[in-house]
């Protein structure tokens, strides 16, 4: 990899607190990521991304990951008495596909994509032999076709790359359809909607065993910066909710010959500092 990301973009991409207190990594370039601390990879300019595992955490191996220099680390729990610099994230999964959406954004490249429920590799291999000799070709490296190794994979686009050939998986029943869905109903878009847009595709069927695919999408009233794919058993609102709360806040000061006092006005509400209760 050869991200260059420094703290201050990786902390707008993915909207994370950063933990320094020595400030001792806040100038740090990020150059590489990975998720597994026994990569050869890892150096000062490293991001180890801490993923929970259905056994383990990736938290128990950072002592490894600083055991060989690393110095930076992506967490949604801060941790006490580190050595390293922490990026605090409400989701480490989303954003190492933020950070890969945004990796993307760079490269105007074309892109195979590989899908399917077998041989997505052998046809990945047999693509890159055929077009190695006509192109500079990134590729998915081994069987990296999940959530997490297609993120990965795209990390690995440089600037020399001509050709990027991904292979992504299906993890979960009826993700294929939601997929197929999703893509019919994109096309029906000329360009992306100027403040982005919000889609969800999934089975609502209130039965057992029966499938009905629907799909919705969302022109947002601001813009939408955040980049992510989630096959979830619910739709992931929280960004789009919070779009809705009011954002203007207003100072009031009342004054009489014998009292004074403040408050602050949000929306219809009226907000008392001395007694925090909120007054319609």
């Amino acid at each position: 990899m050869n991200l260059k990301l420094s703290i201050k973009t990786i902390r707008s991409i993915t909207n994370a607190d950063f933990i320094d207190p020595n400030k001792v990594f806040q100038n740090t370039i990020i150059e590489n990521i990975v998720i597994d601390s026994r990569s050869p990879s890892i150096n000062k300019d490293t991001l180890f991304v801490i993923l929970e595992g259905n056994k383990t955490s990736g938290a128990a191996y950072v002592f490894d990951f600083i055991e060989k220099n690393g110095g930076v680390i992506l967490t949604e729990k801060p941790l006490e008495n580190s050595k390293v610099g922490q990026l605090v994230v409400k989701n480490t999964l989303d954003a190492l596909q933020e950070l890969a959406a945004h990796h993307r954004t760079k490269f105007n490249i074309p892109v195979i994509g590989i899908t399917g429920s077998n041989g997505k590799t052998t046809v990945k291999e047999w693509l890159y032999h055929v077009l190695k000799d006509k192109f500079k070709i990134v590729r998915s490296p081994k069987s990296y076709n999940s959530q997490i190794g297609v993120a990965l994979s795209v990390l690995e686009l440089d600037e020399a790359d001509e050709l990027a050939i991904f292979e992504a998986g299906i993890s979960r029943q009826g993700e294929m359809v939601a997929l197929e869905k999703m893509i019919q109903h994109l096309r029906l878009f000329k360009k992306t909607p100027e403040h982005g847009l919000a889609a969800f595709a999934g089975n609502v069927s209130e039965r057992e065993g029966q499938e009905n695919f629907e799909i919705w999408s969302i022109e947002p009233p601001i813009p939408l910066n955040t980049r992510i794919y989630r096959c979830d058993k619910e739709f992931q609102l929280d960004i789009l909710r919070d779009m809705l709360d009011t954002k203007e806040v207003y100072g009031l000061v009342i004054l009489d010959r014998r009292d004074a006092n403040i408050a602050y006005l949000k929306g219809k509400n009226i907000l008392l500092p001395s007694d925090k209760k909120t007054r319609p």
